[in-house]
């Protein structure tokens, strides 16, 4: 019985054995090593996700309804892009009904092991399509692709339940067609493979003079590096480059806004102050119900206070009474509407205003601290990957060459 690990072994084995062919960039060692049951890692992901474009693009698919995930309506276009490309029909075969079994979804699974797996998003279509230009023109149509035959019946073939036969040696691609003279030609390209770091592109860009080489892996670079940083979690696995990236940028909008928000904190305060007022000047005039010595007062606390006036020292025992009682139920009144919150609030408004210098450079530099070391974690790392290089030594034109005057 052929399990998933079988299958991901024969999707990776057509990738590895077919990449140049269909023009997957990918370098082999990043897709994983031939007869691996691995799962999908980011370079399968990265081989995946270029053969999809490339069929979609074959069929001219516009921009806005290229899409990365692998659909019927894709498959069948990766099909035909693989028949167009001179791929032996037992790997199609192979390669898309693997694709279709691994994702079936299993009973009781959200999704299915492919989804789950296959991970996209990592190629620049803008860049890629410029990079594939040549492959594509050069890639003609051969006639329609024969309907798949299931896998059972390539495995039958060979003999066994899990691997098929190998594939006979797949015939040369077809060639280029010649160039229709044209107004403007495009220019052939060559494909090279290179391996840079991230200071070794920053030293590509201070130079004066570039190589259409390095130009060329200067335009490809920033995609390159987006996969890496994404490959990578940081804090423990619970962040991104890419968070952490927005976190500094987050705070340093924060501690260069700060002015902004000090004026916006002190607004607040003033409206909660005002408020506050004028909650306490409407509690002062709303009648209470008081006890003193065993009688029933309905007075307000302003009532009151022109009944005992303003100094203690010379209160009766009745206005001494008169006047706690007053006091409770004012303290009652600001408990209960609402005050002694806003109260609370504003303290803390006033304390928000008196450390936000301090708060917003500290967050900065905590932020600028984890960044940093993210950064320093993979700032070293050599990236190898392939692209397009215009080959102006295949002009035709004459090169211009200096003379002296005789």
């Amino acid at each position: 019985m052929t399990t998933n690990q079988d299958h991901l072994k024969n999707l990776r084995n057509v990738l590895l054995a077919e990449r140049e062919r269909l023009g997957i960039s990918v370098p082999a060692a990043q897709i994983g090593a031939k007869d691996s049951t691995d799962p999908i890692n980011t370079g399968m992901s990265d081989a995946l996700e270029q053969l999809v474009l490339l069929a979609q693009l074959h069929a001219r698919r516009s921009d806005d309804n290229i899409t990365r995930g692998y659909t019927e309506a894709n498959i069948s276009l990766i099909r035909q892009y693989m028949k167009d490309r001179g791929v032996n029909m037992n790997q199609v075969d192979l390669f898309t009904g693997t694709v279709q079994a691994l994702d079936t979804q299993a009973p009781g699974q959200p999704k299915s092991l492919f989804d789950q797996q296959y991970s996209m998003g990592g190629t620049d279509l803008t860049i890629f399509r410029r990079e594939n230009e040549a492959l594509l023109r050069g890639t003609a149509s051969t006639g329609a692709v024969a309907a798949p035959r299931p896998l059972t019946a390539l495995f039958q073939q060979a003999g066994s339940s899990t691997t098929p036969s190998p594939a006979p040696a797949t015939p040369a691609a077809p060639a280029t067609p010649p160039p229709q003279p044209a107004a403007a030609a495009q220019l052939p390209t060559r494909r090279v493979e290179r391996t840079y770091s991230f200071d070794d592109i920053q030293a590509l860009k201070g130079k004066e003079v570039q190589s259409e080489e390095e130009k060329a892996a200067l335009q490809a670079w920033d995609a390159q590096w987006r996969r890496l940083a994404s490959a990578k979690s940081f804090n423990g696995g619970t962040a991104s480059y890419d968070d952490l990236w927005n976190a500094r940028k987050q705070a340093r909008e924060a501690f260069e806004n700060r002015g902004t928000t000090y004026r916006e904190l002190s607004t607040k305060l003033t409206g909660l102050t005002s408020q506050n007022e004028s909650l306490l000047t409407s509690l002062k005039d709303r009648t209470m119900t008081l006890t003193v010595n065993g009688e029933t007062y309905r007075k307000s606390w302003n009532e009151v206070q022109n009944i005992v006036g303003s100094w203690e020292f010379n209160d009766s025992d009745f206005e001494k009474k008169l006047r706690q009682e007053a006091n409770k139920g004012l303290e009652e009144l600001k408990q209960s509407q609402g005050y002694n919150a806003r109260v609370t609030e504003i303290s803390g408004v006033r304390q928000q205003m008196g450390s936000l210098f301090s708060t917003l450079n500290n967050n900065m530099q905590q932020a600028e601290q984890r960044f940093n070391t993210a950064f320093a974690d993979i700032r070293d790392n050599k990236v190898t990957f392939a692209f397009n290089v215009t080959d102006y030594s295949a002009q035709s034109t004459p090169r211009v060459a200096a003379t002296n005057a005789q």
